[in-house]
Order: C-alpha cells, then structure tokens, then sequence
C-alpha cells in the first residue's frame, strides 16, 4: 500500500517502507511483483503506478528494454529515493524513464501503453474511486494491453488474513493519513471494466495474489 498525513500521504513511512514488508512478509511481497514482469516485452511503454521506492524500476530493466517507462509516485520521499535508484541505471535506461510526482488520479497523458502495473496500488481506492480511476487508465492502454496486479487476497480461510488486512488498514490510516478501509472486489470491477483474467499466482499461503489482465474492450 502506497500512496499529508492528510491523505494517502507515504513520507512518514517511506524510510522504512520497504524493511517493513519484507519483516512482516519475507520474499513473498518481492517475488509477487518480479514474477509478474514475465508478461513485459522489450520495447514496450510502461506505466507503474504508486511506484514506492522504485526498486522495481532496477528489476524491470534486468529482464527488458522498455521504450519507455513512466513512474507515478505521489510521496517526495519515496521519489527522491526511487531518483537514487535510476542512477545507477546506465544513460540509456536512465532517459527512458519519465518521474510524475501525482497521484494517479490526476494523470493527463496522452500516451498509449503496453502494460500497467499497479503493485499494492489499488488497495488504495474505495470501489467507486476505482471504477473512476480505471475509467481515465482505460484510455492510456492499448487494446490487449496488460493491467498487472499485485495485492493482497482474502478468502474465508485461513481466518488469520481479515484481522491482518484489518490491522494494516488501521496502520497505514494512522500513519499515512489512508482513506480507504477494505479491499474492492478487484475480480468483479476489472472484469466489469473490460479486462480478462489471463493468470493468477500466489503468494503467502494465498493472502499475496499476483494477476496479469488483459483489456479487452
């Protein structure tokens, strides 16, 4: 979950963002994203959104060439680090990668892209907010374009999960200023949004899911 302890506001916690998933959810939060950028080509326009600290940007050009990357990340903190990163990206790889310091809501592009990854992104947004967000992002990706997922699951067992997702809810609300308070039903409002389910995987015994969409209208 990424995105004045006014709201949705990630500077207090940046710092430690990163050490703090790994401590409560090992290698899994990590190999979730990673796995998921089997499904990038080499030249294809990207956009991350709630891009955090950036590593993933490192990860993404070990495995292709996209043509172009942009990177949509509201704290300053996290985008001053994520900058630090792309430094140590060759000059090449550094002048195809665009930094939007915004929300994803507020985005006026007028690009076309090959994929969009939203990783612990969309856990963010309250239903209606995320049936208006995929509205705008629908315009931005191409037909058969890739909507790549990574984010939290819940099923009825084991019943440890909904008192975790609750407690991380209360956390990120008190330091982060988070609006929202509950999962979507992600299946039901991409599906219902013109995107077909192309693949699942799971992580942390199924409370981590990875999943790669396709537009299809």
């Amino acid at each position: 979950m990424k995105q004045e302890k006014t709201k949705n506001n990630f500077d207090f916690i940046a710092p430690v963002y990163d050490s703090l998933a790994t401590w409560i959810y090992g290698k899994a939060i990590r190999m979730v994203q990673v796995d998921l950028l089997q499904y990038l080509r080499n030249g294809d326009k990207l956009l991350i959104l709630g891009g955090g600290t950036g590593w993933i940007i490192s990860e993404i050009f070990k495995i292709v060439e996209p043509e172009l990357l942009v990177y949509v990340e509201p704290s300053q903190v996290m985008m001053e680090k994520s900058k630090q990163r792309i430094n140590n990206l060759s000059p090449v790889q550094r002048l195809k990668v665009n930094l939007v310091h915004d929300r994803a809501e507020n985005l006026q592009l007028n690009e076309e892209f090959d994929a969009i990854l939203g990783f612990f992104f969309f856990d963010l947004f309250e239903s209606r907010m995320l049936v208006k967000l995929l509205n705008r992002l629908q315009r931005n990706l191409k037909t058969r374009g890739k909507l790549l997922v990574a984010d939290f699951f819940l099923k009825e067992k084991p019943s440890w999960r909904k008192p975790l997702l609750d407690a991380m809810y209360l956390f990120f609300r008190w330091v982060s200023g988070l609006a929202n308070q509950s999962l979507a039903p992600f299946d039901e409002i991409f599906s219902n949004q013109g995107f077909k389910l192309a693949s699942e995987s799971f992580y942390f015994q199924n409370f981590i899911r990875g999943t790669a969409w396709y537009k299809i209208k």
